[in-house]
C-alpha cells in the first residue's frame, strides 16, 4: 500500500499540467494579403485603364497575353513551393550555391508564398485580363461591325481557354519539376534581393 501510494504521489509530481499550445494567429497575414491585393489590383487596373484609352488592337492583345502568362507563371510557382523538397536545397545551401537560401525560405513559407502567387497575383491577373478582353472585344466589334455581345462572348471564351489550359499544363510541370522551378525563381530573386534577407526561415 505504502509503495503504491508513494508511486502515485511521484507520478502526480512528474505529471505537470501541459500548457495549451497557442496557435499563431493568421489574422495578420490575412490582413496583409487583403491590403496587398487591393494595392496591386488598384495600381494595375489604373495602368491598364489608362493605357487602354490610347492603344491599338495589337498592343491590347500583347497586354492581354502578358497578364494571362503572368497568372499562369505565378500559379506554377505557387504549386511548386508546395511540392518542392527542402532536402535538396539544404544540400545546395551547404555548398553555398547562389539561390539555395532563398529557395529554402520559399519552401519554409510555402503556405504564404502559395497564397500570394495563386490567389493574390492569380486573381489580379484574371481581373486585368478581363478588362483587356473588354477593350479587345470593343475593337473587334468596331472593326468588323459585329454585335458587341457576340465579340465579348468570343473573346471571353478564348481568355478562359488560354488561362485554364495554361494553368493545367503549368500544374503538371510544377508537380514534376517543382524543385527546378523553385530554384530558378530563387536564383532570379537573389539577383535583386540579397540572400542574407532569406537567412532565417
Amino acid at each position: 500500500m505504502s509503495s503504491d501510494s508513494s508511486s502515485d504521489r511521484s507520478d502526480a509530481v512528474l505529471k505537470t499540467p501541459e500548457k495549451p499550445v497557442k496557435k499563431k494567429s493568421e489574422t495578420g497575414w490575412i490582413l496583409r494579403t487583403v491590403i496587398l491585393t487591393f494595392l496591386i489590383s488598384s495600381c494595375l487596373s489604373f495602368i491598364s485603364e489608362g493605357l487602354s484609352e490610347n492603344i491599338n488592337l495589337f498592343v491590347a492583345v500583347i497586354m492581354l497575353l502578358f497578364f494571362i502568362f503572368l497568372g499562369i507563371f505565378f500559379d506554377i510557382v505557387g504549386v511548386s513551393v508546395t511540392t518542392a523538397d527542402s532536402k535538396n536545397f539544404n544540400s545546395m545551401a551547404a555548398r553555398k550555391m547562389k539561390g539555395a537560401k532563398t529557395a529554402l525560405w520559399f519552401v519554409s513559407k510555402a503556405p504564404a508564398v502559395s497564397n500570394f502567387c495563386n490567389d493574390v497575383i492569380g486573381d489580379v491577373s484574371g481581373v486585368i485580363s478581363g478588362s483587356m478582353g473588354v477593350v479587345i472585344a470593343d475593337f473587334i466589334s468596331s472593326l468588323l461591325g459585329l454585335p458587341k455581345l457576340l465579340t465579348m462572348v468570343f473573346v471571353t471564351g478564348i481568355i478562359s481557354s488560354l488561362t485554364v489550359g495554361g494553368k493545367a499544363l503549368g500544374k503538371q510541370l510544377a508537380m514534376k519539376k517543382g524543385n527546378s522551378v523553385v530554384f530558378f525563381v530563387s536564383k532570379t530573386v537573389s539577383l535583386f534581393i540579397p540572400e542574407r534577407f532569406f537567412g532565417k526561415k
